[in-house]
């Protein structure tokens, strides 16, 4: 992963399942010893039921999960808190930032702690996402979000002053499943004068008839599937994207 590791950007994945209502209505018994786990090494968590069979999780590293009946989603934001200096007013200051690559690497690893604690027995599979939200300067866009970010324009013959899309592009398709991408492009000149967009990719695979997995099941089949979206990533950022092989 090249272009991604070079600008803000976090990851996310998640899958969804066939509803189990009563999984979810223990998910919380259920990770609590990984909580307690993590507090040890001092990633403490903030629990939230919002409704029932709902669970939310924040932890002070900056990831987030989110449980329900049919899905299991894992995030990262950057934590911003106030930095206090003698006589000074406070600023706000967000904390170290890492490449999509290291922040990938460490979403896998605890998505997989955490589907091995909650999910009971086998579960029917019937998608997994990966997210890739970047933070770029319109005057140093990579080749392909270039073009793509012009094109919003192209019917005008005009440079787009504001821009909130969101597309939806198979990518593949055969017996087994389906791969495709949603773009979503946010730009608005007048909030971002020095001129950042917001690029979103969302990278899914749905399988045609559910998948049987059960935890350690579901681990092996999120790490290619990453894999399978990272390359899409590179090759979209490289302007690769109408290549007559893409779905292939």
């Amino acid at each position: 992963m090249q272009w991604l590791d070079v600008v803000p950007a976090v990851p996310v994945i998640g899958c969804r399942f066939t509803p189990d209502f009563e999984a979810a209505f223990d998910y919380l018994r259920r990770i609590a010893p990984l909580l307690n786990e993590d507090a040890k090494t001092g990633k403490t968590a903030a629990i939230a039921q919002p409704s029932p069979g709902v669970l939310n999780i924040e932890w002070t590293d900056g990831f987030e999960c989110r449980l329900t009946p049919t899905e299991i989603i894992l995030l990262f934001q950057y934590r911003v808190a106030p930095k206090r200096e003698v006589a000074k007013l406070p600023m706000a200051e967000c904390g170290k930032l890492e490449s999509y690559s290291t922040l990938l690497h460490s979403m896998i690893s605890r998505y997989n702690r955490i589907a091995k604690a909650v999910l009971s027995g086998h579960r029917l599979l019937h998608r997994v996402g990966v997210v890739a939200n970047a933070w770029m300067a319109v005057e140093s866009l990579p080749p392909g979000v270039k073009e793509y970010f012009e094109h919003q324009g192209a019917l005008w013959r005009r440079s787009a002053v504001r821009v909130q899309s969101s597309i939806v592009i198979p990518l593949h398709q055969d017996e087994r499943s389906i791969e495709r991408c949603n773009y979503m492009l946010f730009y608005d000149a007048d909030i971002e004068p020095k001129g950042e967009i917001n690029l979103q990719l969302d990278w899914q695979y749905l399988f045609n008839e559910p998948n049987k997995v059960d935890s350690n099941q579901l681990a092996n089949q999120i790490d290619p599937l990453v894999k399978k979206a990272l390359a899409w990533f590179e090759r979209f950022g490289a302007g690769e994207y109408r290549d007559e092989t893409a779905g292939s």
